[in-house]
């Protein structure tokens, strides 16, 4: 399947442009269509979580935004959260799958780590981790 990430369409294989828009089509689905895993709050399972939360006015937590999920090793992990720190912003760590186990015996999460941040902090977390990359192309 072909995807248009202006119309956020589907077409089927084969075709290049968008005959909506004219836009070119590509072989994944355009950000605004892909799952982003969500965060629960939950005693079940243990999180990393960095300061304080920022809390709503009702007193429940900010709700978490996925921001990215971060492969590589422990090092990898704490490079990218120590930038969050230096910034002031909180985030919560999760490992997706049997991470947090495999972590234990390999030293790395085969699922890498998934980092979330307060939504309300979400564009300033992509521009502090990724500006310099979608400024290089």
């Amino acid at each position: 399947m072909s995807w248009c990430h202006e119309c956020e369409t589907e077409y089927e294989e084969g075709a290049v442009k968008c005959p909506r828009c004219g836009a070119e089509l590509f072989g994944e689905k355009p950000a605004a269509k892909l799952k982003k895993p969500k965060l629960k709050w939950s005693f079940g399972r243990r999180r990393d979580v960095s300061a304080e939360w920022p809390m709503e006015r009702g007193g429940a937590k900010v709700p978490a935004a996925f921001l990215a999920n971060i492969g590589g090793t422990q090092a990898d992990y704490e490079l990218t959260l120590s930038v969050l720190r230096a910034f002031g912003i909180p985030y919560a760590c999760d490992f997706p799958g049997m991470g947090q186990i495999s972590r234990v015996y390999t030293g790395s999460s085969g699922g890498g780590m998934d980092i979330y941040v307060p939504e309300t902090m979400l564009e300033d977390a992509k521009n502090i981790l990724f500006a310099d990359s979608e400024e290089q192309g």
